[in-house]
Parts: C-alpha cells; structure tokens; sequence
C-alpha cells in the first residue's frame, strides 16, 4: 500500500503503456484525489477521466449519477486547476447539505437543483 502526505491510499499503477494524454490524466485525477482529501477530510471521493483531457469527480455518499466534471485542457494554471477542483467539491457537499469539513458518515439525503425523479436517497 502507498500513502500520499496526508496518509491516503493511493494506487499505483505502471503507466509505461499508456499514450501521452492518460498519463497526463492519471496525474491530474491523482492531484485531484490528494485536493479533495485534504480540504474535505474522509468523504469518499471518487476521481476519473474520461478521453478529452476531461477530469470525472463523484462522492460515493451522494446517491445517483451526480459528480462534477473539469475541462483539464481548459486550465492553464496550478492554481486554477487546484481553485476548480475545491469549489467544484465543495458545491457538491453544499448542494447536498453536507459540512465541507471532516465527513460526519451520514449519506446525502437531498440534492438543490437536481430532478426528484433521480435523486434517490439509500
């Protein structure tokens, strides 16, 4: 197992096969993942991408298919893609009416602005 500074998991991977872009991608989700960790501790982030330099972000404790995406090829900056990601986290866990501090365990029982119809709660 391999820790980052702040003791999260992190899973290491042998990207000697992979073309420039995913490579380029499994940094940025990686830095993602490590952002989201420390400003929001213990919620269960969830980090990806998709082709097309786009960045994938969920919390597995809201319910549904709702997360955030980041145009990775539209950050020209550290500092910006770092100021995307945190607001990006923290309108997710506002939305759902969750602290941005330290998860508290409790699942997402509503989400502002989303279709009853899809928001189903556990």
């Amino acid at each position: 197992m391999s820790l980052d500074a702040n003791g999260n998991d992190l899973e290491v991977v042998d990207i000697t096969s992979y073309d420039a872009e995913t490579v380029q991608m499994i940094g940025y989700a990686k830095e993602a993942a490590s952002m989201l960790s420390s400003a929001y501790p213990a919620h269960l982030w969830a980090v990806g991408f998709h082709p097309g330099m786009c960045l994938a972000v969920k919390n597995m404790a809201i319910p549904g298919n709702y997360g955030f995406t980041i145009a990775c090829d539209r950050i020209a900056t550290a500092s910006e893609f770092k100021k995307s990601v945190l607001w990006a986290g923290g309108e997710m866990l506002e939305r759902c009416g969750m602290k941005r501090g330290h998860w508290d365990g409790e699942f997402a029982t509503k989400l502002d602005g989303s279709d009853p119809r899809h928001f189903q709660t556990i």
